[in-house]
């Protein structure tokens, strides 16, 4: 494509309210979303990732349980997950409680050690995770929740300078999905 990118590692929070500020030309790996429509575009999709339920193994918790929603969750700060999980919560009218982290593997080391019952994550944070903090997968049960194709979002300032860009983009996803 001819352009060169610079990629910064920040909390996904803050890569989308920057985006949204123009700071930021885009911010990826990222699912849909109509409230992210409004300041940025999303790419094609590059691949699917699965949202999912982690929960500790024995523990006799499970989604299809009726008191499911009453428990104590944890999930990513400013992750789709966690407004996902926020707003079923108030759907359900439940009365389960959110705990908010930073980090995929504080979410997971607080599954370990008990502080919540269920942890929300999508699958390759939930690996790199594990990996991260040394806990074993074995030790842990998962539930797939759903599969979301997962793309980059580009700010529309950015494609305002930059029209043909999102189509070119587009074009060369193709040569980077995973087969």
């Amino acid at each position: 494509m001819g352009k060169k990118f610079q990629i910064e590692a920040v909390p996904w929070e803050r890569a989308q309210r920057s985006t949204k500020q123009g700071i930021y030309d885009g911010f990826f790996l990222a699912v849909h979303s109509n409230a992210r429509d409004k300041y940025a575009t999303l790419s094609a999709p590059f691949f699917s990732i699965n949202w999912m339920y982690v929960v500790r193994k024995n523990s006799g918790i499970d989604p299809s349980d009726p008191d499911f929603f009453e428990r104590i969750f944890s999930a990513v700060h400013g992750s789709g997950l966690l407004k996902w999980l926020k707003n079923k919560l108030e759907k359900l009218e439940a009365t389960g409680s959110i705990i908010k982290r930073y980090k995929s593997e504080n979410v997971l080391e607080l599954l370990s050690i008990g502080r919540i019952d269920v942890g929300l994550d999508n699958g390759r944070e939930l690996t790199k995770a594990f990996t991260n903090t040394g806990l074993d997968p074995s030790d842990f049960e998962i539930y797939v929740i759903k599969t979301h194709p997962v793309g980059v979002y580009f700010s529309n300032k950015y494609l305002n300078h930059a029209p043909k860009f999102l189509e070119q983009f587009n074009a060369s996803v193709d040569g980077c999905k995973e087969k």
